[in-house]
């Protein structure tokens, strides 16, 4: 499957947007892996529930494991 494809593929790519331009961080090992972060997500979050999006659990806090969750 081509990661244009691969259905969390958009979030990521929104959220190295959204890190380089707002100063928020995204966990250092997902900045060139997409893959590593697709499968974070699906291991640690499961698929995306219809209507959610993947958001930070701290406001203050990073892309990182630990602070994502479905909302």
């Amino acid at each position: 499957m081509k990661e244009g494809t691969c259905p969390f593929y958009p979030t990521w790519a929104g959220i190295k947007r959204r890190y380089l331009n707002q100063g928020i961080k995204l966990y250092e090992p997902w900045i060139n892996d997409y893959r590593a972060f697709a499968r974070y997500v699906v291991e640690n979050l499961g698929p995306r529930p219809e209507g959610m999006r993947l958001c930070r659990i701290g406001k203050d806090g990073n892309y990182e494991p630990g602070n994502l969750r479905w909302a």
